[in-house]
């Protein structure tokens, strides 16, 4: 019995520390309710999230350097000069910001 309980015990620990291990993609990471980057549902949210439009279909064009620096007005408060417009590495940080404020 105490063979028993010693495999099963080991068994569970085991089972547990190679489930921690396992690898996850990155857009499955606790991000799953938000679209991928850079796909018409991301500018869609960020444009709803950060109020870039005014939801009367005026306002720049998803994607467009008008329309990512103000996104980046919206969102950080400042102008995007590092010429950086909507690329991926802005979209992660722009999504970043927009989860962590909540919206």
């Amino acid at each position: 019995m105490k063979k028993t309980w010693t495999a099963l015990v080991l068994s569970a620990a085991l089972s547990t520390a190679l489930l921690g291990c396992a690898p996850i993609s990155s857009q499955t990471t606790a991000h799953a309710d938000y679209p991928p980057l850079g796909s018409d549902a991301w500018y869609a949210w960020v444009d709803k999230a950060a109020g870039v439009s005014d939801g009367q279909g005026h306002g720049p064009d998803y994607a467009t350097a008008e329309w990512c620096n103000a996104a980046n007005w919206r969102v950080f408060g400042k102008r995007n000069d590092d010429g950086k417009d909507c690329s991926p590495e802005w979209q992660a940080a722009i999504s970043k910001a927009l989860r962590e404020s909540g919206r």
